[in-house]
């Protein structure tokens, strides 16, 4: 997590409530720039220098990196409601022309997890930026059609925190599901070239069903 552009508290004093953020959840956001360059860095800045909105946001994350500009007890400007600004942490996703938005999603899963542990929180506390003001975000993860459906995201996080203590879950049912002569298997958190690889991976997913497919392709 880069620390360089955290935004001086002169500049701050003028977009956030103060410094006792109850840190009870993990509000995640899009940009909704869709401008090629408009990265984690270039967000990032744009605070440090001052966000010429009224606006605020702890985390930036793109495609290969995270940009932090608040600490965690700052109350920032980004829910649309007070409860949301002096309760969550704000976690804004790039979707810039020019950035891979799959690998941006995988970052923020990765985050999020870290700051579930960190602040002793559960995935029921990661919540998007639609639950505390209605507003359509993050939009590309509400769509029907999403890349990477707000489920998907969840699951992920949930691999991470599994992942990362190094534990699986016990009386785990795994069923698998293959045609004959299977070249892939899937199961909700990726693709796999073995059987093995994908019960692995199942493993490690928190779920405590899960169904492996194996398919030609």
């Amino acid at each position: 997590i880069n620390t360089k552009y955290m935004v001086p508290k002169d500049k701050a004093s003028k977009v956030i409530n103060g410094y006792k953020n109850t840190k009870k959840k993990i509000c995640i956001h899009e940009t909704a720039n869709w401008s090629y360059g408009a990265d984690d860095e270039r967000h990032a800045i744009l605070q440090y220098n001052g966000n010429s909105r009224q606006a605020s946001w702890h985390f930036t994350v793109d495609d290969d990196s995270i940009h932090q500009s608040f600490p965690l007890e700052a109350q920032c400007w980004a829910s649309g409601t007070g409860k949301g600004n002096n309760e969550a942490i704000h976690i804004e996703m790039c979707v810039n022309s020019d950035n891979d938005y799959k690998k941006t999603v995988s970052n923020t899963a990765q985050l999020v997890a870290k700051l579930l542990k960190d602040l002793k929180l559960t995935i029921n506390d990661v919540v998007q930026h639609n639950y505390y003001s209605g507003k359509d975000c993050p939009k590309e993860m509400r769509k029907v059609n999403a890349p990477i459906p707000w489920a998907s995201f969840l699951q992920m996080v949930k691999g991470h925190l599994n992942t990362s203590g190094g534990t699986t879950v016990s009386n785990q049912k795994i069923e698998v599901d293959a045609v004959e002569g299977a070249a892939v298997w899937r199961i909700q958190s990726g693709k796999f070239k073995t059987k093995e690889e994908a019960i692995a991976a199942a493993k490690k997913t928190g779920l405590s069903y899960v169904t492996i497919k194996g398919t030609k392709q």
